[in-house]
């Protein structure tokens, strides 16, 4: 109730919110906002939607951060293609007006995950070569992409402008979210805050050059500094 009394206070109607983490499934909360712009003069709905992953608030999403073995980052395209196309396209049936629900977007949320219940990417090994990332954020990242990736897909094919915006861990989780998703949403962009390190260079000069990744940090921030490297 406090987070939909904040969202509304500032223009925002609350879509879904997933107070509770668990290891490697951080909290969140999903908004949107009908604000008009020149670029849906196309007769799209427009808008934007906004996914808020929160920072490390609990024992439970330290776990999340000390879990950093590598693991090999992002999933191949058809990995994600397959999340994203899991379930019949769930707009079909009503107006996309009327499925900005808390009610509705839990529910579409709990039938995807129940579809993926039992199944956890995971790779034992970085093979020669590929760009890796922490693990426990990279698991984070697609447990959500499987938890809200859909519906963020139906939004932006619907004329929605899709923000991840993130804080510490929360920022990690977003910035491997959003390089699943950049290929596949067409307008998305991503804002971290305090964002710890959580790709190899190669990824991270990737991320740099693109452009759909703004990391913002205040000041001497540890968080945004600490790495084996720094440590040594």
């Amino acid at each position: 109730m406090e987070v939909q009394r904040l969202a509304a206070l500032q223009g925002w109607a609350t879509i879904c919110v997933h107070p509770e983490a668990s290891t490697e499934r951080p909290a969140f909360a999903l908004f949107g906002s009908e604000r008009s712009s020149p670029e849906q003069a196309d007769g799209h709905i427009g808008g934007e939607v906004v996914l808020a992953i929160r920072g490390t608030a609990s024992m439970i999403d330290v776990t999340t951060n000390l879990n950093s073995s590598p693991q090999s980052f992002p999933p191949p395209p058809s990995q994600v293609r397959a999340v994203l196309s899991a379930y019949d396209r769930w707009r079909r049936s009503t107006s996309l007006r009327d499925q900005l629900s808390a009610s509705h977007g839990h529910a579409v949320a709990k039938r995807l995950q129940d579809m993926l219940d039992g199944q956890r990417w995971q790779w034992e090994t970085v093979p020669p070569g590929a760009t890796y990332g922490n693990g426990g954020f990279c698991r984070a990242a697609m447990w959500l992409l499987a938890e809200v990736g859909p519906v963020l897909l139906d939004l932006a094919e619907a004329g929605w402008r899709v923000v991840v915006v993130g804080h510490s861990m929360g920022a990690a989780v977003a910035a491997l979210l959003t390089v699943m998703l950049k290929d596949f949403l067409r307008d998305v962009s991503c804002w971290t805050y305090g964002c710890p390190p959580c790709v190899d260079a190669v990824l991270a000069d990737d991320l740099m050059t693109s452009g759909v990744v703004t990391s913002v940090v205040i000041h001497d921030d540890v968080v945004s500094r600490i790495s084996p490297a720094s440590i040594r």
